[in-house]
């Protein structure tokens, strides 16, 4: 870890190529877990599912920046 140069109280992490590896595989595992599960829905379910994600998504972007 380094100190951040604008923030005393802030440390920079930066990943090994062992971390990035193992990241990239761990996202890929993800993903395939979440088109299984996807796979066994409707189609009217997965409208729905992404619907709701697209929902969630616009909430936590307007949270993040401040919005109500």
């Amino acid at each position: 870890m380094t100190p951040e140069a604008k923030d005393a109280r802030a440390k920079i992490v930066r990943l090994t190529e062992a971390g990035r590896a193992a990241l990239s595989e761990t996202s890929v595992l993800e993903l395939s877990r979440v088109k299984t599960a996807l796979a066994r829905l409707s189609a009217a379910d997965r409208r729905a599912a992404v619907n709701g994600l697209e929902l969630l998504a616009d909430a936590a972007q307007a949270a993040h920046k401040g919005d109500k």
